[in-house]
């Protein structure tokens, strides 16, 4: 006699696929609305019921993408893999779950899964692309992004990730016009404007890259990487006032080691140097392995003769990165500082070694030559900084310590020029053009205007100065208070005594 089953099992297993049904249906809503808690607790109840339930399985692991835990996304989404293998969806995203956790060879292999299952998979193949770039692949990526672009020409997302690949490649003028082909088809795409930027950047067209960084801030309020590069655009055409809210407002959304760095640097370039240090210190909190942090915090030091800190941190960052050719140009000047000349050209040397057209350096081996007393090699280095950096009035005032200047000198015309937007640059610029054009209109006579350009140097100075008179006289009064009469009596006979004169005596050392 066959063995019947019972009604009610039956009818218990379809009670229990239709509370399923109805539980995964409430969870995907949930899901959809973002309330990704309650959606988890009911895929989680799902799968212990039904532990191979592969759509409540791949959600879940979604979830955890959402929710920022990447790590506990693969145990479910790998699952779903191996319960529906003919499935492209949780190939790629388990794919992108291993990619958030930098195990982007992984990644790659599950893309490529995805994409044999389902080759008009436009979002595998992207996203294989942009895994590809951070291997250091451009090739290979751009190869599969104009494969999707041939299936699909329209898609704004395809041609920036093309521009991003290209743009790796340092093929700038290539991605510019991919990006742009990504803005026509959707002029609203902040990371268009933000990538396209970068490249105008790359090219040495910072205004223009402005632009860009504006409208992809416009469009999206607190997109972090457009504030930092919309500040540093600003920086590199020496607005630092201009810079500074953005890379403040970058610093509030994202207060990471690079955002501290970024407002450090627009401080530094305002003469705030203390709290520009602040910054910096802040960064290597954050950072304990950030070259550019050392390097910008010893550079400052170095501005405030804090020179022994500064080579101390200036090493730090040569220990970390050898080969950083401005961090051995600013040892280079902090050495100087310290009268330690031939390790200050050395790192001179070594930093023109990796950038020939590297202007500090010249002008830092100039101010080294000049103190060693080889003063036309010392003009020589210094007009080499001039010629690759002639927007530099430092340069042009170091220079006005090695040379005479004549009527009609190409120099003193640069710096007549220069003058013209004076107000434009640093404060410690303007400085140096009026310290300059005051020696070059003394050396050729023209006295008057050589002393307006000194009393307008001085007077610059000076207000940067903060003096505190009741602090100075509190310090004097300090020191007799230390210094006193018995003090100096108690000390009488130390050190070394004067030479006054005539022979000295020969000591003969003790034999062994």
């Amino acid at each position: 006699m066959t063995e019947q089953a019972h009604p009610d099992s039956d009818s218990a297993g379809r009670m229990e696929k239709l509370m399923t049904r109805q539980a995964f249906a409430r969870a995907a809503v949930l899901q959809r609305d973002g309330k990704l808690a309650e959606a988890a607790t009911l895929y989680e109840g799902i799968l212990r019921l039904n532990p191979s339930h592969v759509d409540a399985l791949h959600n879940l692991g979604i979830i955890r993408i959402q929710q920022g835990r990447a790590a506990e996304a693969i145990g479910p989404i790998g699952r779903a893999v191996e319960l529906a293998p003919e499935s492209a969806n949780p190939c790629n995203d388990l794919g992108m779950a291993l990619a958030l956790l930098h195990r982007l060879e992984e990644a790659a292999v599950q893309y490529r899964k995805a994409i044999a299952i389902q080759p008009d998979f436009i979002g595998a193949r992207s996203n294989l692309a942009n895994t590809l770039v951070a291997l250091k692949r451009p090739d290979e990526a751009i190869t599969q992004l104009e494969q999707a672009l041939a299936s699909r020409p329209r898609s704004p997302e395809l041609h920036n990730n093309l521009g991003n690949a290209l743009s790796s490649l340092g093929r700038h003028k290539e991605a510019i016009t991919s990006y742009q082909a990504a803005l026509t088809i959707r002029p609203d795409f902040a990371e268009a404007h933000n990538n396209l930027g970068i490249a105008l950047a790359a090219l040495g067209r910072p205004g223009q890259a402005e632009a860009h960084y504006a409208q992809a801030i416009a469009l999206r309020a607190d997109y972090v990487d457009a504030l930092r590069n919309l500040g540093k655009a600003l920086l590199t055409r020496n607005r630092p006032r201009l810079a500074l809210p953005h890379l403040s407002h970058a610093l509030e959304l994202k207060p990471d080691a690079d955002a501290h760095n970024d407002l450090g640097n627009a401080l530094a370039m305002l003469d705030r140097h203390q709290e520009a240090i602040e910054q910096y210190r802040q960064a290597l909190a954050k950072n304990a392995s950030f070259p550019a942090a050392y390097n910008n915090l010893g550079n400052t030091l170095a501005t405030l003769g804090r020179h022994a800190e500064a080579v101390a941190e200036l090493r730090k960052a040569l220990a970390l990165t050898p080969d950083y050719p401005e961090a051995l140009s600013n040892l280079g000047n902090t050495l100087l500082s310290l009268h330690q000349l031939d390790e200050a050209v050395q790192c001179f040397e070594r930093a023109l070694a990796l950038r020939p057209d590297m202007a500090q350096a010249y002008a830092g081996r100039g101010g080294a030559l000049q103190t060693l007393g080889q003063i036309e090699q010392s003009r020589e280095a210094i007009e080499r900084a001039i010629v690759h950096a002639p927007g530099n009035a430092s340069y042009y005032h170091a220079l006005c310590a090695v040379k005479r200047f004549a009527p009609g000198d190409p120099h003193l015309v640069a710096m007549q020029a220069l003058a013209c937007g004076i107000d434009t640059l640093r404060p410690s610029e303007r400085v140096a053009l009026h310290f300059a054009l005051g020696k070059a209109y003394a050396d050729i006579g023209e006295h008057e205007r050589a002393f307006h350009h000194y009393a307008d140097g001085n007077a610059l100075h000076r207000a940067g100065i903060i003096y505190d008179e009741a602090f100075t006289l509190a310090g004097f009064d300090r020191l007799k208070k230390v210094f006193t009469s018995d003090f100096i009596r108690s000390r009488d006979g130390g050190g070394d005594p004067p030479a006054l004169g005539g022979v000295q005596p020969l000591v003969t050392p003790p034999h062994g």
